[in-house]
Formats: structure tokens, C-alpha cells, sequence
């Protein structure tokens, strides 16, 4: 389903911006 592929996006997004920020904080 495209909800589910979307949702998927999103949270690959916030893991990708947590990791972002935790390289940033280092």
C-alpha cells in the first residue's frame, strides 16, 4: 500500500536525521 511506503519513508527519514544529529553532537 502507498500509506505503508510512505510511512516507511518517514521513518527512515527521522532515523537518517537521528544519526545526522548524534554524528553532530560527537
Amino acid at each position: 500500500m502507498l500509506e505503508d511506503q510512505i510511512a516507511d519513508d518517514l521513518k527512515a527519514a527521522m532515523r537518517a536525521k537521528d544519526d545526522a544529529r548524534r554524528r553532530a553532537l560527537r
